[in-house]
């Protein structure tokens, strides 16, 4: 793994787990636009070759918590993201 991909992997995880203490601590969930757009167009490459990852239906449910579930009809972009990371 590159440093490039350890750091994206990092600002990932805690940009999931800022929407999780968010929800937990109950203050406005909105995470940045900019950001979730970001990861949502390069997922793929921050988890590549990575034995977890969001972008695998074989490991999304032991690393990630929660099955896949289906998308909603007009999600947001961080709906989108926030289901693939099973919240």
């Amino acid at each position: 793994m590159t440093g490039e991909q350890a750091l994206a992997v990092r600002t990932t995880d805690a940009t999931i787990h800022t929407w999780d203490l968010a929800r937990a601590v109950n203050v406005p969930e909105e995470l940045d636009p900019e950001l979730v757009a970001w990861i949502e167009e390069h997922l793929a490459e921050i988890y590549a070759g990575l034995a977890e990852s969001p972008v695998s239906a074989d490991t999304i449910h032991r690393f990630f918590a929660a099955p896949v579930a289906a998308p909603v009809a007009e999600e947001t972009r961080q709906a989108r993201l926030l289901r693939l990371f099973g919240r």
